[in-house]
């Protein structure tokens, strides 16, 4: 687990979501780290004939696909609330610096 201060330190800042709102979409260019200080997340995609699939259900105390960030790939999943959702926004720079 991330401590909350730590995050803050490298520049995140708190970022409030009501139910079913979208945090990122596919092929957004990763520039943040996102980290759930309350509330669920869904990291979904439809497949081609518009069926949803459900990759998973995040929650408190989770990162939101941060391994995007160590690439130069862009999101290949939709993140959306499934509930109001507070979390903490690190840009992606900051967020490398963190772990040198």
């Amino acid at each position: 687990m991330i401590c909350e201060d730590l995050l803050l330190s490298f520049g995140a800042e708190y970022k409030s979501y009501e139910d079913g709102e979208r945090i990122f979409s596919e092929n957004d260019i990763p520039n943040f780290h996102y980290f759930i200080i309350e509330g669920k997340v869904k990291l979904n995609n439809y497949i081609e004939s518009g069926k949803e699939f459900i990759h998973a259900i995040l929650t408190e105390n989770c990162s939101i696909a941060e391994s995007y960030l160590f690439s130069d790939k862009r999101y290949s999943i939709n993140a959306y609330t499934i509930s109001k959702v507070k979390l903490l926004r690190t840009p992606k720079g900051n967020f490398i610096d963190f772990f040198k």
